[in-house]
């Protein structure tokens, strides 16, 4: 390693979705999805699931339906199903009330008095959420996260991690290791100014949970740090209602929007997303427009091996061009690993700096 490659404050920022956290056994969206497809479909005994099969299909139809005659393709996952369902919950509350005729027949049968069914199938699908996708069993197998630890003290200065996940990964981690992390609270209360300290008395890591996270508790409009009950579990769900209008959810949002577009920032390092969050990616798109000499590093596995070809690495980054709705081919740059990999065994300065333009080199 390179001990002379120096980086400025700032200048890095990262970004983790849930393909960040798939090495450590939690399931990406789709794969939640048919998970709950399997589990109402087993035909066993005191199946808790089972009951709510016909409501699931026929609010996964409606999802499906409402795309078809817009002759649109719908990326079905849990976020999709729990949108819509916190979408009917709303139901005479819900602005376009007045000028819905009725609700489908079929939903009415299923939903239950006062949509009690609808209600009950929410919270068990939050349940799995929390005590089963989201539990780490066991701390070791999100140890590759110690990556960004490693990274931090090479760095030397404070660094910033966004993450759209709601898992502890990150958390399990720094707490294993005895490193500080600021995660906007104290003694669980959250507060903006946590992340407006002197200098003396920032952490070496700042992380951002931008979607909430499952020890984070909604009571009363305010956002705790809690071992929170599932009604009260302050997450966001879905990609169309990402802003809320309570903090930290539109101070975290907005904190994204303010680093990414700072001249000092040259490199926002995606792990593991998607790409698919319209607007993450409208954030994405301005700061590029803003300052072309940004670089947006995507580490993604494009194939089972490492060496993906150049027209594979071409064919990823013209679609994520579309995806941010922007000619910046010459912005991206794909890597075509996993987040295990590449934060166990390539994560360094030296490894930035590699894509570092001519002219930014210091004579």
């Amino acid at each position: 390693m390179n001990n002379d490659i120096t980086m400025n404050p700032g200048e890095i920022i990262f970004l983790l979705g849930a393909g960040a956290s798939f090495d450590a056994n939690i399931p990406v969206s789709s794969m939640m999805l048919q998970e709950l497809e399997d589990k109402i479909g087993e035909n066993i005994e005191n199946n808790k699931w089972k009951k709510y099969k016909n409501l699931y299909y026929c609010i996964k139809s409606g999802i499906q339906y409402g795309f078809g005659i817009t002759n649109k393709s719908v990326d079905m996952n849990i976020e999709s199903i729990i949108n819509t369902i916190d979408e009917l919950l709303k139901s005479y509350e819900h602005p376009i009330y007045p000028f819905v005729g009725s609700w489908v027949p079929r939903l009415t049968e299923l939903a239950g008095k006062e949509f009690e069914n609808i209600k009950d199938f929410r919270n068990l699908i939050l349940d799995q959420l929390k005590n089963t996708w989201m539990k780490i069993k066991h701390d070791e197998v999100c140890n590759y996260y110690s990556g960004l630890i490693k990274f931090q003290k090479e760095y030397e200065y404070p660094l910033s991690v966004f993450s759209l996940n709601y898992d502890q990964c990150l958390e399990i981690q720094c707490r294993n290791n005895g490193v500080e992390l600021n995660r906007g609270f104290d003694n669980h209360n959250w507060s903006y100014k946590n992340f407006d300290k002197p200098n003396d008395s920032i952490a070496p890591i700042n992380l951002y949970k931008i979607h909430g996270s499952i020890d984070w508790e909604l009571k009363d409009n305010i956002v705790l740090e809690s071992n929170s009950t599932i009604e009260k579990l302050a997450i966001i769900f879905g990609t169309s209602y990402k802003l809320q209008y309570i903090d930290p959810f539109l101070f975290l949002f907005y904190e994204f929007r303010r680093q990414t577009l700072e001249s000092a920032t040259k490199y926002i390092v995606s792990i593991g997303y998607s790409f698919n969050d319209e607007h993450i990616n409208g954030i994405l798109k301005q700061a590029i427009i803003k300052d072309n000499s940004k670089k947006i590093i995507s580490i993604q596995p494009l194939t089972k091996s490492e060496n993906a070809n150049q027209s594979e690495i071409d064919d990823e980054k013209e679609k994520l061009c579309v995806k941010l709705g922007l000619n910046c081919f010459k912005n991206i740059i794909v890597v075509n690993r996993t987040a295990k990999i590449f934060l166990e065994n390539e994560i360094s300065k030296e490894y930035f700096m590699q894509y570092q333009d001519k002219n930014d080199i210091p004579f």
